[in-house]
């Protein structure tokens, strides 16, 4: 068995996909380019540690989460982020 590792921003790039964050507290949400997150972050820095070091745009929340933004691949909803009547 291997050890799975994080998607990075290199990763990201090279798969022309953004950085999907999302504010836990607002539910604002966006997706990145991670050029500039590479830039500053290190092109081998793991998506999942994007979320940590953000800020919701939208209410100053650190409470913030990311992962790849494979909705750019047009493969359908990946996850929902809320709950309906049955959920």
């Amino acid at each position: 068995m291997t050890d799975a590792r994080p998607a990075t921003l290199d990763d990201m790039i090279a798969d022309e996909l953004g950085v999907w964050l999302w504010c836990n507290n607002c539910h604002y949400h966006r997706s990145m380019d991670p050029s500039p997150l590479a830039d500053k972050l290190g092109g081998d820095f793991p998506v999942p540690d994007v979320g940590r070091r953000a800020r919701c745009g939208s209410c100053g929340s650190r409470n913030v989460e990311s992962r790849p933004d494979w909705t750019s691949r047009s493969i359908g909803v990946v996850t929902r982020h809320t709950l309906d009547e049955d959920g």
